[in-house]
């Protein structure tokens, strides 16, 4: 049936063009957005990314002949011209050449540059949320930025979220049109599956029957309260490992300098600073037995209680069935426990009774984690009602 809909889907889309923008230079590493433009090519469209990059992050390639990407280097230079203002000129060249049927804008930057852009060739702009913006403060008058920040989303035509929490949040700090949101997940895209692997364990040299590998994959800074699990993992076990795996070298980081560099760690962490190629993910993400996903409010503020479906760790375990242990925040807790594919809990201290009672049933928890993914993360669930808003974009402009 989903393929079915997907070959309609195609016929209806083949041959109309795309031009999507995106500043950060690690696109493959933000799931929404990689599962995004590899649907866009996968119904037929042309599709080309106008992107930054830089030498820190593995230029991107998505494995995929259908997708063209302009590469703008990030200015290092004193005197060079502005990242912002190379993508913004690379991308109208690409405009004036391709005649896209629709802008798509990703993250902040790529949506402020490609509404400008389809201001001036009056074409249809589709806007991909990664942050949320900022929150309205009663008696705080709006600074110039958190206006125009509030204005892209009123102008979009269509705005993709990664869930109705955000959606709702973002309408009422905006005001703008709620019936422009569309839902799509930060997931990794594709089917759950268990896949055995013991990647991590032949890494760190592990025993993968009687050490329990926890994995906290992504970032590594205060945001996830990273220092915090270090601290906790002075109290494991012999046989708890915790595994931080980092999508790109944060070694030369101030955080990493601070609380790794030149300590003293407990036996039982370790670090991964090498990254894994989109293809090799679910194997490394499937060789752990459990996931972590802490986020803190002193750092993030309002965005921590929206994660939701925005946790792109998250998505990435369960689709593996993998059971997660996470902050408890309401909008995690709702699914995480609701489905009891994992454990909510208030502090990284809490992190080895919440193993505990994962590992008391762990046949348990794993298949809930793939029932969870299957019902609310898995993009085919979505990616009908988005087909149906850009189709209706496209006409409209070709009428």
């Amino acid at each position: 049936m989903q393929i079915k809909a997907q070959e309609m889907s195609s016929d209806r889309f083949k041959g109309k063009r795309v031009v999507g923008l995106i500043r950060e230079p690690f696109i493959e590493k933000i799931p929404s957005a990689r599962i995004l433009v590899e649907h866009l090519a996968a119904i037929e469209m042309e599709v080309t990314i106008v992107t930054g990059v830089n030498c820190s992050y593995p230029e991107p390639s998505f494995g995929n002949g259908k997708i063209r990407f302009l590469k703008v280097k990030e200015n290092n230079r004193r005197w060079q011209l502005p990242t912002s203002l190379k993508l913004f000129f690379s991308a109208l060249r690409s405009c004036f050449r391709t005649k896209p049927d629709f802008i798509l804008g990703i993250g902040l930057y790529g949506g402020f540059i490609g509404l400008l852009i389809s201001k001036l060739l009056k074409r249809p702009f589709v806007f991909s949320c990664i942050e949320l913006p900022e929150k309205r403060e009663a008696g705080v008058v709006l600074s110039y930025w958190q206006k125009l920040e509030y204005w892209l989303y009123r102008q979009a035509d269509l705005v993709l979220v990664h869930d109705h929490f955000r959606a709702q949040f973002i309408v009422d700090q905006s005001k703008a049109d709620g019936a422009r949101f569309v839902v799509l997940p930060n997931t990794p895209g594709g089917k759950s599956r268990r896949v055995e692997s013991e990647m991590l364990a032949e890494i760190f040299e592990l025993d993968r029957k009687r050490d329990v590998i926890l994995l906290h994959s992504g970032g590594f800074g205060a945001w996830f309260e990273c220092d915090l699990l270090i601290q906790a993992a002075h109290d494991f076990p012999s046989n708890y490992h915790l595994v931080f795996h980092t999508n790109h070298d944060v070694t030369n980081t101030t955080f990493y300098q601070q609380h790794v560099a030149n300590h003293l760690l407990p036996e039982g962490v370790h670090f991964s600073h090498q990254p894994v190629p989109v293809d090799q993910l679910d194997r490394l993400v499937s060789s752990a037995k459990i996931g972590i996903a802490f986020y803190s409010g002193e750092h993030l503020g309002h965005r921590r209680h929206y994660m939701g479906l925005a946790s792109g760790k998250i998505g990435s375990l369960l689709k593996n069935g993998i059971p997660v242990i996470t902050s408890d925040i309401p909008t995690l807790k709702e699914y995480v426990e609701g489905y009891g594919c994992g454990v909510c809990v208030r502090s990284p201290n809490e992190l080895t009774s919440a193993v505990h009672t994962i590992m008391s049933d762990y046949d348990t928890y794993q298949a809930n984690a793939i029932r969870c993914f299957d019902e609310l993360w898995d993009a085919d669930r979505y990616w009908p009602t988005l087909d149906e808003k850009l189709i209706s974009l496209i006409t409209r402009l070709d009428g």
